[in-house]
């Protein structure tokens, strides 16, 4: 079986070739969407596996061009991927034509076996049937929503982020001074020691003298 796999993480790729490659499928690695769909239509792939945030072309954008295509359309097409793992991400790429959207990360067997069900779910199939694809419109409206509401989500993540990384930087300074002041403390200690030690000796030296005079 040979099976294109779309991601922009080459670990990521590299992990699931192995998989795929263990269990003697042909494996054909993309970057992202723009390059997924010129391999695919030049290999012409059993099955597409890709992931669904990617530069470029992400993979909704991406199985809309497969889908789109007369001679890819009918391939099957699945995500497997850790973003866009709402219900309503996962509802526009089923409305969209994917026949499964498997959520990252997944063990090795437990991947091969979800696989499996959905391309034998499709063999059983007496026909190959094409989803019906939403009309652009609607896509685009529902895409919007989508890349809007994850973008959203990611500024919220790096707001919160730049207040983590504040709130550390302040407790930093804190700790900074905190050292300075411990630091002052013991070099004016050792000062007061060192003129303490001095005083000291000059005592001693005006005793001795002292005891001197009395003879």
């Amino acid at each position: 079986m040979k099976i294109l796999v779309v991601d922009d993480n080459p670990y990521d790729r590299k992990i699931l070739r192995a998989n795929l490659e263990h269990h003697n499928c042909e494996v054909i690695e993309a970057a992202d969407g723009q390059e997924g769909l010129e391999l695919a239509q030049t290999y012409k792939p059993d099955v597409i596996i890709s992931d669904a945030l990617m530069p470029r072309i992400d993979g909704f954008q991406f199985l809309r061009s497969i889908k789109k295509d007369e001679s890819l359309k009918k391939i099957p097409f699945i995500f497997y991927s850790a973003t866009y793992t709402g219900q309503k991400e996962i509802d526009l790429a089923i409305s969209s034509g994917a026949k499964a959207y498997i959520i990252k990360p997944m063990e090795f067997k437990e991947f091969w076996k979800e696989l499996n069900t959905v391309i034998n779910k499709i063999a059983d199939e007496k026909t190959i049937t094409v989803s019906n694809v939403e009309k652009d419109e609607e896509y685009l409206r529902r895409y919007s929503y989508i890349v809007a509401a994850k973008l959203e989500e990611k500024i919220r993540e790096l707001e919160d982020e730049i207040e983590r990384r504040k709130k550390a930087e302040e407790t930093l300074r804190e700790k900074v001074k905190e050292l300075e002041d411990f630091y002052n403390f013991a070099v004016n200690r050792e000062l007061k020691m060192k003129e303490l030690k001095e005083e000291i000796t000059n005592l001693k030296t005006e005793l001795s003298e002292y005891k001197k005079e009395l003879r």
